[in-house]
């Protein structure tokens, strides 16, 4: 078994993300079906807004200056006087603009004058970054010549993404501050970003050309084919039901022929609900994991053997069924409804709560999970190859997680949740902080092994990844291709 790092090692930075090794297949998922619009990315705002910097800080530079890092500084100064703007006006919104409440905590929005201040985000764009691959990807932007593919060295417009920034300049060229400000970053007046709030506003009021081009590059491209199906399931759940967003429950039990509700829909958006429902299912399955792996840590104060761990882990435990009984005695009740499992979970993530139910209602959780997708007749190959993720990048895939519990039926629910333990847990936490530490020189590390006895180093923290269908309904709403309600 691999060793963690000494506990006087204190050259690496901890790092808590993905202690597991479990979430990059939800994400990898949601990439396919939902490319281009990612959790980071609710505004397309930023896909017209960046365009336009690029294209606005070229048309007035000479080539020799148009390197990507000074571009990043101008798309950086601009969103802070747009950002600035909303906060001066208290625009509805504000809080779309990166960077809008750390200005509002540091500036005196009361002056009468403002100047730039760059630290207003702590690296060169942060969030605004994020925004960046779709630029690429929606062919705005081109890394490469066309038609010899020599790389250029510095990214080229392309002719629709001339279009797009040219459809935004029309808007904002019609501002004080664009004609006499955009590029000092001083002493700008206060009148002169009260006009510019106004003017420019992030749900892309008032940019329809814009808008236009955005929602064919997004929606009516043969290379977009899975977002466009994501956007057409998100319609139909928007035209079904009176809803504010789109929440787990919608996604995991509306459509499924295995829930509880079961509720009907149009064949041709049997695949795209499939997907979603994989997506969802594989945060369950990570989230039960986790519920077990936080009651490890927690019974971990001491050092430790494998087996004194494991059976101090029962011990503290509230169980309410035999662990001398078979597996498959267990699997049937194994089927909860959306406020069932949110209950075991909140109650798994809160400070406040006993935590004592932990193991159970995680084993409880990944078993509903198993009778959730197994041997579905439903699915499509797409859908179906979605089970065996997690093979080729060291986690775990639910059809691998299947097979486990088809050979552990006949077996005692205390040797399934051992197995479960011992490698779904321990030997996964302890191959994945290896990685980080290899690869990242990061430490990842959760426990310390000294002499085959463990110890905590720290507490494990339980939260949901997100949803990028969130995104996509924001994104949707803004291009008005969801009414918001």
């Amino acid at each position: 078994m691999g060793k963690g790092p000494r506990l006087n090692n204190i050259s690496r930075k901890f790092t808590t993300r993905d202690s597991l090794g479990l979430e990059g297949v939800a994400t990898s998922i949601s990439t396919e079906i939902c490319p281009i619009v990612n959790t980071v990315t609710p505004r397309p705002f930023y896909w017209a807004f960046a365009t336009w910097g690029f294209y606005d800080f070229y048309k007035n530079h000479e080539i020799e200056e148009r390197s990507i890092i000074n571009v990043h500084k101008y798309i950086k100064m601009q969103n802070y006087f747009l950002a600035l703007a909303s906060n001066i006006n208290k625009n509805a919104g504000t809080n779309g603009y990166i960077g809008a409440k750390n200005i509002k905590d540091k500036v005196d929005l009361n002056q009468e004058k403002f100047d730039y201040d760059e630290s207003y985000l702590k690296t060169m764009l942060s969030n605004i970054i994020n925004y960046s691959a779709g630029l690429y990807t929606m062919k705005f932007l081109t890394k490469e010549d066309p038609t010899t593919h020599q790389r250029y060295k510095y990214p080229h417009m392309t002719p629709l993404g001339e279009k797009l920034a040219k459809s935004f300049d029309t808007v904002i060229s019609k501002t004080e501050y664009y004609k006499k400000y955009r590029f000092i970053g001083s002493k700008v007046p206060r009148d002169v970003l009260i006009e510019l709030g106004n003017v420019i506003s992030n749900d892309l009021k008032g940019f329809e050309e814009a808008k236009g081009i955005l929602r064919n590059c997004l929606f009516n491209t043969k290379s977009t084919r899975q977002l466009i199906q994501s956007h057409n399931y998100l319609k139909f759940i928007f035209q079904s039901e009176n809803i504010e967003y789109v929440t787990r429950e919608i996604l995991y039990d509306y459509y499924s022929p295995r829930s509880k509700i079961k509720k009907e829909y149009p064949l041709e958006l049997q695949d795209i609900i499939n997907s979603w429902e994989i997506v969802i299912g594989r945060q369950y399955f990570t989230i039960g994991l986790g519920m077990i792996w936080k009651f490890m840590l927690e019974s971990l104060n001491t050092l430790k053997t494998c087996e004194q761990w494991f059976q101090f882990c029962f011990k503290d435990s509230k169980i309410s069924f035999n662990l001398k009984s078979k597996l498959s005695s267990l699997l049937d009740s194994c089927n909860y409804d959306f406020s069932e499992r949110e209950l075991m979970i909140a109650n798994a993530r809160s400070d406040k709560a006993s935590h004592e139910n932990n193991i159970e209602n995680g084993i409880r959780i990944i078993l509903s999970v198993y009778n959730r997708f197994v041997d579905r007749d439903d699915f499509s190959k797409e859908n179906s190859n979605y089970l065996n993720y997690g093979i080729d990048n060291n986690s775990i895939s639910l059809n691998s997680f299947f097979k486990l519990v088809d050979s552990y039926k006949d077996k005692t629910i205390e040797d399934f949740i051992k197995y479960i333990m011992r490698n779904y847990i321990l030997e996964q936490h302890l191959n994945t902080a290896l990685k980080k530490m290899v690869y990242d020189d990061r430490d990842g590390y959760y426990i310390e092994e000294m002499d085959n006895e463990y110890i905590r180093k720290e507490y494990f923290k339980i939260e949901f990844q997100g949803i990028r269908m969130i995104q996509l309904t924001r994104v949707m709403r803004d291009l008005n291709i969801l009414e918001d309600k």
